[in-house]
């Protein structure tokens, strides 16, 4: 009953009897049903296609000629057997039970007329579970296509009155600089510097050393944008602690387990013991974003806000902070299908995908204007809710 292909008639099966069986055999179109044991609780029922013998759990119930067979079968359906079976270790239905049950009868025509209806209903839900399906799936493609266009500043209009993006980055790099100074941050000695020059073409300096990158740059972007590498509007790219989980302790202790599509349980989180002393570096705050760096979650990323407490955060789990940027514009860029495909491509590997702080550091990012950066970000919101309207 439970190989695939035997959800309504017993069709498959790998056990066959020769020809001189003397024992019962039960015809085309018996209901049958498990009688013994847990599966009774199943409530599974199948209409045999052809004539067979059943095992000794298996109940049959042959109806008369003069009944619509499918019609039984839909009654059969109705009942459930968990109210009627005998046995406290192993649940069994009796003859008796079945023999003895109640039904309402309507004449042989209506019988027909029943079953017709009743599967018309069925082929209808089956239709817009279907439709649903389909629906899910090209809300997903649409979403893609909005997060697509958002970082391809294809999405609102740019506005000459906006601070250019280069502008922003040279307001990043000073306040990076300051936090270096007052030994805040440390300084990147890999660290490094994109700009457009006057062909219109991108590159990046590192120390002395100067390079054309736009073979890895994927497409246009708008004059007043530029690309960045994550790094550069990151204060700390930062791993998690190696503590182990407990049932009590002084943190809240975030793994990748306790994120599940873009929310956590915070009441479901576990708890780890450290000293306030080493704890302060691993308290989260609101708009830091957290990076599953290994697993078959690997890549994906949660935005922290809304903190009722301090939690800490878990090895697994790797931690940006910005700075000079609308976090949800970020966020939306590490859920886009260009984020992904470089992420992937840094997860690659022959064993456990996984990728470090410096490999998602590395990962190149169009940066638009601030202003349009949240600007990107409401029309992002009001999109996504028009379509969870619109699936509703």
């Amino acid at each position: 009953m439970n190989t695939e292909g035997n959800e309504v008639f017993l069709d498959i099966t790998q056990s066959y009897l020769k020809e001189t069986y003397k024992g019962n055999l039960f015809p085309q179109g018996a209901i049958v049903f498990p009688k013994n044991g847990g599966a009774v609780l199943t409530n599974k029922r199948r209409i045999l296609k052809y004539t067979s013998v059943v095992d000794l759990n298996t109940g049959v119930y042959i109806s008369s000629p003069l009944i619509y067979n499918s019609f039984v079968n839909l009654i059969f359906q109705t009942i459930d057997f968990g109210q009627y079976f005998k046995g406290s270790a192993i649940p069994t239905i009796d003859r008796k039970t079945v023999e003895n049950y109640y039904i309402g009868l309507p004449p042989f025509a209506e019988q027909q007329r029943i079953v017709d209806k009743v599967n018309s209903i069925f082929a209808t839900i089956d239709s817009i579970g279907t439709e649903q399906s389909d629906l899910q799936v090209l809300t997903d493609d649409i979403q893609k296509r909005v997060l697509d266009l958002a970082i391809r500043g294809k999405l609102v209009a740019q506005d000459p009155a906006d601070e250019p993006a280069p502008a922003l980055i040279e307001r990043i790099r000073a306040e990076k600089e300051a936090l270096v100074k007052a030994g805040k941050i440390r300084r990147d000695k890999a660290d490094s510097y994109i700009y457009k020059g006057d062909d219109n073409s991108y590159y990046e300096k590192l120390g002395a050393e100067i390079k054309n990158i736009d073979e890895f740059l994927p497409f246009q972007i708008p004059d007043n944008w530029i690309w960045v590498r994550v790094k550069h509007i990151s204060s700390a790219i930062q791993y998690g602690l190696s503590n182990s989980a407990e049932t009590h302790g002084n943190y809240k202790f975030l793994r990748i387990t306790d994120i599940q599509d873009n929310t956590v349980i915070w009441k479901n989180v576990p708890y780890t013991q450290i000293p306030e002393n080493e704890a302060t570096q691993f308290v989260l705050h609101n708009d830091d974003l957290l990076f599953a760096r290994t697993g078959g979650t690997v890549g994906k990323s949660f935005l922290v806000s809304d903190l009722k407490e301090k939690p800490v955060f878990a090895s697994y789990l790797i931690r940006i902070q910005t700075l000079g940027v609308y976090i949800k514009f970020i966020k939306a860029f590490f859920e886009s299908e260009y984020y992904w495909y470089q992420i992937t491509d840094k997860a690659a590997g022959t064993g456990q995908p996984n990728v470090n702080g410096t490999k998602l550091g590395d990962l190149f990012l169009p940066l638009p204007p601030l202003l349009e950066q949240k600007r990107i970000v409401a029309q992002i919101n009001s999109l996504f809710n028009q379509m969870q309207l619109f699936k509703n």
